[in-house]
């Protein structure tokens, strides 16, 4: 229990001091002049001052408030090497069993793991917050389990107590690391690239660091094998093969000691691309919706257009020649036999035989597509008429044969139940593609004219009026050929009757052709987060075969996948080793290189003390290895060193709580007035007598 007299004014303060200042004068006046009864009558006066100060007694009744350890134990994911989690475990249960010794020491623990988005070990930051939240006025000291690995910016910690580091690792720890430097995230198809790694060897200066062999895989083949020195970027020239992900994978041998292995490869993702795609269009008769494809493809930076409008037919001037109607010399045989393998895809929009093309050039058109190359045909009426181009040697490549009716009539285009599984409309904007109808109708404005055809052999993906086909593919040996039977898409784009998904309808469409990786109907594609790896299968199939997965260590696993959406099936494994694994699902095959799932905490893993060292030194603390031995706790005073051979100290606060104040009134009510009663009484006294 403690006393305290407190003073509460009934007057302003600055009246209260222009009074006693007063007071204080007249006071030395009547002392001067030496009054009969002066002296009383100053007391009388001083009294009357000190009351109007109003002084109370104050009885606070407290009680000691018991010392703070604050524990802070590293359980990121560098702790997981070796022994360190054992370590840290060990100590903590120490520090604890210690601390009960003393009645006024409570403790504080707190587990640090990793910031989220895989970032490293926030170690100071997380202490800091720990500090605000208890207060620094009733921490003893403060003690960090930890590796060393702290990817804090700020080694700041605002106490005036020892901070002690205790490390889980040991002096003699030996780790190699490759780090990736660079590498492009695009390639050429089939044109050399480089990537950048560099070998980090961190072992004891006693020790030495030869050349080390460097094993580099491209999609699990081996590419080279080479000696790489220590500390320097190597730059490796690579061929990117194929088109789509390309998965190079540097990794070193482990070595006798070494802390751990996830970080003895090193992985680069590489997107292998064309460099640019040609396309050659040959449009017939002029229509509202050629601009349509001029402006989706000339909009692609990645394609290359050649365009040619055919204005006006042989027809229309019986009695001209060919050549004097063309604006310029239409290049036939260089288009289509000099030229035509160097174009990827050759669009007709509502193409008629107009006899500028002999039948042997449909024939190489046919075998360019057999070959690979892509052929669309966008069908307006004259695809269903005498000079239509199923009439040529383009009947053996083409989705769908017309039928010879034109139906002009209002309709909304549907997704197939197909559709729902294809790359090109399973992910169109405005339909519902788990609806267990078929056709699934999206919220589109309506097309006015289809030309009735008949598919064999193709894929329906939508349907126009009265469940006819409206876009119809194929594939045709190494090619592909597409057919919409309708010229009437640029209504979308226009907005007719609230428009559609015209520009990712026909850009998918043109891709697909284009054979991109992204939109193949049936593949196989492998990502990871961390050390979640997450396999996926696209197929047109209703169903998909059990995933068959290679681990980096020779582990093979069969797993049956789930089916979230139509068409696609998927696998996600959970804390993958890392390494480069290889998946298959019937014939298809991919690749992925897993990494650690907090690759920050591997890039360095040998007990870093320099650092924390600083930490422990300003606040006179120390820093020691758990592998000597689990210091014990005591007591010092804040003059005294904080820590020695075997203990680290503790500094007590002697904190106190208070639990409540009582508050008594000195000069209030039945006090003052006896007391003026009795001077003034004196006064008369001291008068009369004389």
């Amino acid at each position: 229990m403690d006393y305290a007299v407190a003073i509460d004014p009934l007057i302003e303060p600055p009246a209260l001091l222009a009074l006693g200042l007063l007071i204080s004068i007249v006071a030395l006046v009547i002392l001067l002049s030496r009054l009969r009864g002066g002296l009383i009558r100053i007391l009388a006066t001083g009294l009357v001052f000190l009351a109007l100060m109003n002084p109370s007694l104050d009885i606070i009744e407290t009680e000691s408030v018991a010392d703070v350890l604050l524990v802070l134990a590293d359980q990121s994911a560098s702790q997981s090497i070796g022994s360190r989690r054992d370590r840290t475990r060990q100590a903590r249960e120490s520090l604890i069993a210690d601390a009960s010794r003393y009645s006024d020491l409570n403790v504080a623990e707190v587990e640090i793991g990793n910031a989220e988005g895989g970032a490293g070990t926030q170690l100071m930051a997380s202490a800091r917050r720990e500090v605000a939240a208890i207060g620094k006025g009733q921490i003893a000291a403060a003690i960090l389990v930890t590796d060393g690995l702290s990817d804090d910016r700020s080694l700041a910690l605002d106490l005036d107590v020892p901070v002690h580091v205790l490390l889980s690792g040991n002096r003699e720890e030996r780790d190699r690391q490759v780090m990736a430097v660079a590498a492009p995230a695009f390639a050429v198809q089939g044109e050399p690239f480089t990537v950048t790694f560099r070998i980090e060897d961190h072992r004891p200066q006693s020790m030495s660091a030869d050349d080390v062999q460097t094993t580099i895989t491209l999609n699990g083949e081996i590419a080279e094998v080479m000696m790489v020195p220590i500390g320097r970027d190597v730059v490796v020239r690579l061929d990117a093969p194929r088109t789509g992900s390309n998965i190079v994978l540097v990794s070193i041998p482990t070595i006798e000691g070494e802390l751990t292995e996830a970080n003895n490869s090193a992985s680069f993702r590489v997107i292998g691309v064309r460099e640019r795609l040609q396309v050659l269009m040959i449009s017939g008769k002029p229509h509202a919706g050629q601009r349509t494809w001029r402006n989706l493809l000339k909009s692609d930076g990645a394609v290359d257009l050649v365009h040619f409008t055919i204005l006006r037919g042989p027809g229309k001037e019986p009695r001209a020649e060919i050549e004097e109607l063309a604006l310029i010399e239409f290049p036939v045989r260089e288009l289509f036999v000099d030229k035509l393998d160097d174009f990827d895809l050759v669009i007709f929009d509502r193409y008629q035989r107009f006899g500028f093309l002999d039948e042997v050039y449909f024939q190489f058109i046919a075998r360019f597509v057999e070959n690979g190359g892509a052929v669309l045909i966008a069908a307006g009426p004259e695809f269903a008429g005498q000079a239509s181009l199923a009439g040529t040697d383009l009947r053996t490549i083409l989705p769908a044969s017309p039928t010879g009716r034109v139906l002009e009539e209002g309709f909304r285009p549907h997704v197939t139940q197909l559709g729902k599984r294809h790359p090109v409309t399973a992910s169109l904007p405005g339909y519902d593609r788990f609806a267990q109808t078929d056709p699934v109708a999206g919220d589109w404005g309506r097309w006015f004219r289809l030309i009735e055809v008949a598919a064999e052999d193709s894929d329906i993906l939508m349907s126009g009026a009265d469940g006819q086909p409206l876009l119809a593919v194929r594939r045709v040996g190494d090619g592909r050929a597409a057919l919409l039977a309708s010229d009437q898409a640029w209504l979308w784009d226009r907005k007719v009757d609230g428009g559609g998904p015209q520009l990712e309808l026909l850009r998918w469409l043109a891709h697909w052709m284009l054979q991109e990786p992204g939109l193949e109907e049936e593949a196989l594609s492998a990502d990871n987060v961390g050390a979640t790896l997450t396999v996926r299968r696209r197929t047109l199939s209703d169903s998909a075969p059990d995933f068959e997965i290679l681990a980096p260590d020779g582990t093979r696993r069969e797993i049956a996948p789930r089916n979230p959406a139509p068409g696609e099936f998927e696998v996600s494994l959970a804390d993958a080793s890392p390494g480069l694994y290889l998946i298959r699902s019937g014939a298809l095959k991919t690749y992925a290189a897993v990494g650690p799932e907090f690759p920050g905490e591997f890039a360095d893993t040998v007990s870093n003390p320099p650092r924390l060292d600083i930490v422990a030194a300003r606040t006179g603390g120390s820093l020691q290895w758990i592998a000597d031995g689990i210091p014990e706790l005591r007591p010092v005073r804040g003059d005294r060193q904080a820590s020695g051979r075997g203990w680290i100290g503790f500094s007590p606060r002697n904190q106190q709580k208070v639990l409540g104040i009582e508050r008594y009134a000195l000069l209030l009510g039945l006090t003052a007035s006896v007391l003026l009663l009795g001077l003034a009484s004196l006064a008369w006294w001291r008068e009369g007598a004389h």
